[in-house]
């Protein structure tokens, strides 16, 4: 698994922070096939190999540039599969991305190479909750992000069809519901932040 250095990590480190929390949505998406198609092309070395990388290019590249476009956090990335997060999303754009991820994922891939033709597709998971981030090291520095939101998102992974996005509905629906208080100023983000951390405690 690929470690990127999200643009939040930067931004919180420069501001001399190591460790805090969000409210936030996170998306999981996987690749189905990816096994046999990586044990295929990897047979046939430098060239297998550098098919499949083109390949895998193909698939995540527009769905990466949709996300981050929309100010998503892709901390972590491995070969078949890949996180996002977001700590700030309207639901104009999550209900946008919900689409568009749908979209996406109904579509077949196929792979063609002269060792012959491979398919492959896509599912995801969507949820929301408590994200925990920190910048871990002395001399080399490292960063995680774990809490409910991701493992709520995995959750709903798991359970959702090959080429479908699997929502959580109700843990969404929750997200929302207290980002329109804070937008209405009854509630700021930092006294939300303060109720999750609460609740956690």
């Amino acid at each position: 698994m690929s470690l990127f250095l999200p643009e939040y990590i930067k931004n919180v480190f420069k501001n001399n922070l190591t460790k805090g929390n969000f409210e936030g949505i996170a998306f999981f998406i996987d690749i189905t096939g990816f096994t046999n198609l990586t044990e295929n092309l990897m047979q046939h070395g430098k060239e297998g190999s550098e098919l499949l990388h083109t390949y895998l290019e193909k698939i995540f590249s527009p769905l990466v540039k949709k996300f981050t476009e929309k100010g998503g956090i892709i901390p972590y990335y491995a070969g078949d599969a890949f996180l996002i997060l977001f700590d700030n999303i309207s639901e104009t754009d999550f209900n946008e991305l919900s689409v568009f991820i749908t979209e996406q994922a109904a579509q077949s891939k196929t792979c063609k190479s002269k060792w012959g033709v491979y398919s492959v597709n896509f599912k995801a998971g969507v949820s929301s909750g408590n994200v925990e981030w920190g910048i871990v090291g002395k001399n080399y520095k490292n960063f995680y992000f774990k809490g409910e939101a991701i493992e709520s998102a995995i959750r709903a992974w798991q359970k959702a069809e090959t080429q479908t996005l699997q929502k959580d509905s109700t843990a969404c629906a929750a997200f929302f519901k207290k980002r329109k208080i804070v937008d209405s100023g009854q509630l700021t983000v930092d006294s939300l932040q303060a109720l999750n951390k609460l609740k956690t405690d």
